[in-house]
């Protein structure tokens, strides 16, 4: 079954089915009804490399994550990303290109993809540069690429708000000696605004009282469980303790009861 086909069967031409099918708003809603009941009761598919180089489209997104995605530690987070790119993609009859940072100026230049999701805060200046040259669409989620100096529209979580709401729902329980457990690696901005958010509602108030409310460490579960066991004296202190990842969090409650 054929576009040609088909057009001979509703007695239209093949312009007006190839826009239907597409469901083009410009063509009344009975005649696309009609078009596409059709279409079904034949099993017809519109051939996506045909429909490409009539529209000079892909119907494509493609999606760059960082090189290390598939890593134990982060595959959780990134793979919850995936499944809703993929589920919503698929309601508006896009597909889902997973490429690496490294093949960005390739896949641009072929064509391959209609835009862009970044979720890589390692994106180097050549690649905006690329973006820029090409003017491709895109936009970045979860991560401010760190090169980026100039504001612009980044889909991520409001840490600074994060961190100021954990502190306040701590200080609402009960809990007066706080301490947060942070990452030590200064390059991840997002654990820095969580603290900046954390300290700032300490600030308002006034639960400044310890010499030491924030502790930096690895990020790991294995990191969690290091950190109750050599530190327990230090850890037992505090009343309230918000642990700004997950994985720390679960290795210091895997030794918590013992």
């Amino acid at each position: 079954m054929t576009l040609k086909d088909i057009a001979k069967i509703v007695d239209l031409s093949e312009s007006t089915v190839s826009r239907a099918l597409n469901n083009n708003p410009n063509i009344a809603k009975k005649t696309r009804e009609l078009v596409m009941k059709v279409a079904k009761e034949h099993n017809f598919v519109i051939n996506p490399h045909a429909r490409s180089l009539a529209t000079k489209r892909s119907h494509r997104i493609g999606i760059i994550f960082p090189n290390d995605f598939y890593e134990f530690n982060k595959r959780d987070f990134f793979s919850q990303l995936e499944k809703h790119f993929l589920l919503n993609s698929e309601k508006f009859q896009y597909e889902i290109l997973i490429i690496r940072a490294k093949s960005l100026e390739k896949t641009i230049k072929s064509g391959n993809v209609d835009g862009l999701i970044i979720v890589n805060r390692d994106i180097s200046k050549d690649d905006l540069e690329i973006l820029k040259k090409y003017k491709v669409p895109h936009t970045f989620v979860a991560y401010k690429p760190t090169v980026l100096e100039a504001d612009v529209c980044v889909f991520k979580s409001d840490n600074l708000d994060c961190g100021y709401n954990v502190a306040k729902l701590l200080h609402k329980e009960g809990c007066y000696n706080l301490l947060t457990i942070t990452s030590n690696n200064e390059n991840l901005t997002d654990y820095k605004d969580r603290t900046t958010g954390f300290y700032n509602y300490l600030e308002e108030n006034n639960l400044l009282r310890y010499e030491v409310h924030v502790h930096k460490c690895g990020m790991t579960f294995e990191d969690g469980r290091d950190l109750l066991l050599n530190n327990l004296d230090f850890l037992k202190t505090y009343d309230g303790i918000y642990c700004q990842q997950d994985k720390v969090a679960l290795g210091i409650l895997s030794l918590i009861e013992k």
